[in-house]
């Protein structure tokens, strides 16, 4: 199902088709507790975030083809940074997860404070949104 880079093409989904493929991968997950939280469509892709039901706690991220529908994981912090359903060896793509995920050494309101003081000296007058948590890693 996580597939390679998106091909080209002309076409689109939509939305709704991508927020049942996003949903099809959260089922797909053994345990049966992970939910889609969002998606959101982008210029070649949709994106989206998906949930642990029980805790809130992000679980991985996902692109989705505008195209054809396929899916591979959020390129960046989702697949280097994500300590329980992260993509190195002993994850979920690895064929498992990691026994325990270590303690966020960033609180929420550090990730926002640095957030905004980048948003401050790149694009003055914007201002950051509160954090995601995913487990090792925020989305801002």
């Amino acid at each position: 199902m996580m597939d390679g880079l998106f091909g080209g093409g002309s076409g689109n989904i939509g939305i709704d088709r991508a927020v049942d493929v996003a949903r099809g991968v959260a089922a797909s997950y053994p345990g049966g507790e992970l939910a889609v939280d969002e998606v959101i469509e982008f210029s070649n892709s949709y994106y989206a975030a998906v949930r642990e039901q029980s805790t809130g706690v992000g679980a991985f991220e996902i692109m989705i083809d505008r195209v054809r529908g396929r899916v591979t994981r959020e390129p960046g912090p989702d697949m280097m940074w994500n300590t329980r359903y992260g993509m190195m060896p002993g994850s979920m793509m690895g064929g498992g997860t990691f026994a325990s995920a270590a303690p966020m050494t960033v609180t929420s309101s550090q990730a926002l404070d640095i957030a905004q003081r980048w948003l401050e000296a790149s694009w003055p007058g914007t201002q950051a949104r509160s954090p995601d948590p995913f487990y090792g890693y925020y989305t801002v």
